[in-house]
């Protein structure tokens, strides 16, 4: 995910501060303006080999959103977490804010809007 983050392409904006305003506007704004090329739904099922497919949710999004989405759909623990974020923060350029914090603040949200398309595929009301 690191080498993901770090690839020099700008594409269009998949931002959850953008895309999702009512989740999103009480994160802090330098979480939000830490604006990556994010896969934006990296489960473990889509890394085959030193490939990585399923590419339609991808765009620049932010890092802390993309990790967060990462560790709701595959299930991690906090401890998962922990361990993913020790091995990814010394592959990035040092950050000015807090990772783990701006991750477990977009865990809640990508909770309610991953909640709001079971509902949706499931024909449910939203």
């Amino acid at each position: 995910m690191a080498r993901i983050h770090q690839l020099g392409v700008h594409t269009r904006d998949a931002s959850s501060a953008t895309c999702y305003p009512q989740y999103t506007q009480k994160l802090r704004a330098q979480w939000q303006s830490d604006l990556v090329f994010g896969h934006n739904d990296l489960h473990m099922a889509h890394i085959l080999g030193d490939m990585v497919v399923d590419w339609e949710y991808a765009g620049m999004t932010e890092r802390a959103y993309d990790i967060a989405n990462c560790c709701v759909i595959n299930g991690w623990s906090s401890s998962q977490l922990g361990d993913f974020l020790t091995c990814y923060e010394p592959l990035i350029p040092s950050l000015d804010y807090n990772l783990t914090l701006a991750v477990n603040a977009y865990i809640p949200v990508v909770e309610a809007i991953n909640l709001q398309w079971q509902r949706k595929l499931s024909h449910q009301t939203i």
